[in-house]
């Protein structure tokens, strides 16, 4: 009996209840309640429509839950403007880099069972894979380096090639837009394996897809599996029933077209691509409900550690999830990257700037995603809840089926609203 086992009842369940039941009311605290969750709703609502004006947003799906149990999902917008389908909780879209915490965990579940050692030199793994060099010095790369965007490995653009800009303009050339199938990892790592290191082995944040696309190689070498089969076993696992790789093949219900806007600002539908080369730091497809048992999961394992042994088993050991959390190199002032997350840390007494901003409360893991078509966040924030039997904090999921987007904020603040609840 496991606690995403639990989670996973506990989510599908709310649309079969009454609302006062599904979200835990008595009768004699109902309508105070409801007025709440109404005012809340609204300061919700007001919250996410000026986003969307801002940004130009054609379709929106977002999805909050406090303390384990969902507290508000909707859908905004299009999800597919020239046949007026609109977008909804459950539209399937692009999660873009929140594919990078999800590999991650596919990490920490092979550390758990003492197949990986992120410590050691990724040669362990892939003995073929190309020594590398920085400065004509030899180095050693880590799956613990490339987890938190220290290995070196290059993005989308070769040395000397400048960055792809994300807003429809860049060159479909670009890697970016690819559209070339690869039939495994193995193929995909060969598009930057004989590249040079663009920064010493652990002494610089590069941020990096290529380097998750080397992880899922490691971690097949790991287990013995391919990584899609990995990937589908902690699907089914979490029951995340809507989550899947994103392949331009198959029929996915519910699956949103994607858009930009030109150098003149007007939509335009983006190109395909393929992003079958990847599927770990960039490849899969969800709906913003089951990205919140994603969470709830992880967030459940982060405050595990004082559980005792007769509340849930968490989804990740208490070693393995404080290793991973922890934090490990700098990228602001205050924030850390992490292994597959980037944290946000708060000192005591301390707030950064903004009208509303959820980073005053305390700090938060989150990790956003920009890939073509969508952008996308998946923000944690935990509240005190060691060795309690659920998760105790506030989780928001946002994902939109616009590039160049940015939704941080808009999680940020919609955390505030719900995080006295």
């Amino acid at each position: 009996y496991s606690y995403s086992m639990r989670l996973t009842a506990r989510l599908g369940s709310l649309a079969l209840l009454p609302a006062a039941a599904a979200l835990g009311y008595s009768n004699l605290d109902y309508g105070s309640l409801l007025k709440q969750d109404i005012d809340r709703e609204t300061r919700a609502r007001d919250a996410i429509g000026r986003y969307m004006a801002e940004w130009g947003i054609p379709g929106l799906s977002v999805a909050v839950s406090v303390d384990g149990r969902v507290r508000y999902a909707d859908g905004f917008g299009y999800a597919d403007i020239e046949t007026g389908a609109l977008c909804t909780a459950n539209t399937v879209m692009r999660i873009a880099s929140i594919s990078k915490p999800i590999t991650s965990t596919v990490a920490a579940l092979l550390v758990d069972k003492g197949k990986l050692d992120i410590s050691q030199s990724i040669q362990r793994y892939l003995p073929d894979f190309p020594k590398k060099t920085f400065n004509n010095n030899p180095t050693e790369i880590t799956t613990r380096m490339l987890l938190s965007h220290t290995g070196g490995i290059r993005n989308y653009e070769k040395k000397g090639e400048p960055k792809p800009v994300s807003d429809g303009s860049a060159p479909k050339t670009s890697e970016f837009y690819s559209n070339k199938p690869f039939a495994c990892v193995t193929d995909a790592v060969k598009m930057f394996s004989g590249d040079e290191l663009v920064a010493e082995p652990g002494e610089k944040f590069s941020y990096t897809t290529h380097g998750f696309t080397l992880i899922a190689s490691v971690c097949e070498k790991a287990a013995g599996e391919t990584f899609e089969n990995l990937l589908t076993h902690l699907f089914r696992r979490l029951g995340m029933r809507n989550t899947t790789l994103d392949r331009n093949s198959i029929i996915v219900p519910n699956r949103a077209k994607y858009y930009h806007r030109n150098s003149k600002g007007l939509l335009e539908n983006t190109p395909e691509v393929d992003n079958s080369y990847k599927w770990a730091g960039g490849g899969v497809l969800s709906t913003a409900p089951d990205l919140l048992i994603f969470a709830n999961s992880i967030l459940y394992s982060h405050q595990s550690s004082l559980a005792p042994s007769t509340l849930p088993t968490p989804l990740i050991s208490r070693q393995t999830i404080s290793d991973f959390w922890k934090g490990e190199i700098s990228i602001g002032r205050y924030e850390l990257a992490a292994l597959g997350w980037m944290r946000v840390i708060v000192p005591e007494g301390g707030a950064v700037g903004g009208a509303v901003d959820a980073r005053s409360r305390g700090g938060y893991w989150y990790h956003s995603g920009g890939a073509v078509g969508a952008s996308s966040v998946l923000y944690i924030q935990p509240s005190n809840g060691e060795g309690e039997s659920s998760p105790r904090g506030v989780c928001v999921a946002i994902l939109v089926n616009i590039q160049s987007c940015s939704v941080q904020k808009l999680a940020e603040e919609l955390a505030e609203i719900y995080r006295e609840y």
